[in-house]
């Protein structure tokens, strides 16, 4: 009977020891779960802030974002030494392009453009979609000429370029029609001025038209 009694308790215990193993088992497991599942989100967090590269306004410009403005710049400066007239001039866009090899510089370069935009809807500009369209299309004409752009577009994708072209074009437009306002008005208010000084006082003007703009506009840079 104690015998019985025994075996019956060991058994019970036994079960008891098994489902507490189980149920540790299966805590554990949830656990590890969990723990995985919030390291996982950091993870993607991490990697969301890494993508982050300025926050102007609402605007947040990610890598790719990035990478295609500094891409623009490495184009213009094909365009320029393309059209160069003397080795001066291609002495001087060599310089250029080391100088924008630069992170910061390009960063300053997407601030300007992007910020120099806002200021132009600010005053209710805006580019038509059918002059926009226009526009685009005269670019790539210009780029399809210039072997060194071309290379240089292939190897950043196709198909990236043409996502955010548009856009460019668009930014590029608003703030150039600031610059030609301050140069119309500059050149009524100097007529006797050289071209060579209307462009001096342009590039004046403008410039601190563009610190003055940059100074109301929440920004957030993210670059580490």
């Amino acid at each position: 009977m104690k015998g019985n009694i025994r075996s019956g308790f060991l058994i019970v215990l036994s079960c008891f020891l098994l489902l507490g193993c189980t149920t540790n088992a299966a805590t554990d497991t949830e656990q590890d779960e969990t723990e995985n599942q919030e390291q996982s989100e950091v993870e993607q967090e991490e990697q969301r802030d890494d993508a982050r590269v300025v926050t102007i306004e609402d605007k947040t410009f990610a890598d790719e974002d990035f990478e295609f403005y500094t891409l623009m710049n490495q184009i213009k400066i094909a365009l320029q030494i393309d059209v160069a007239e003397s080795e001066k001039e291609v002495t001087y866009w060599e310089e250029q392009r080391a100088y924008y090899e630069n992170v910061n510089v390009n960063l300053q370069s997407l601030i300007e453009l992007y910020g120099m935009s806002l200021l132009a809807e600010e005053k209710n500009y805006f580019v038509p979609d059918e002059k926009l369209q226009d526009a685009v299309a005269t670019y790539k004409e210009r780029v399809n000429h210039v072997t060194e752009a071309v290379r240089l577009i292939e190897e950043f994708g196709q198909e990236k370029y043409n996502r955010h072209i548009e856009e460019y074009i668009r930014q590029t437009m608003l703030r150039d029609r600031i610059a030609k306002e301050l140069e119309e008005r500059i050149a009524e208010d100097n007529p006797e001025a050289t071209e060579e000084e209307i462009n001096y006082m342009v590039e004046q003007e403008f410039e601190e038209l563009l610190m003055s703009h940059m100074a109301t506009l929440e920004m957030e840079i993210h670059l580490k």
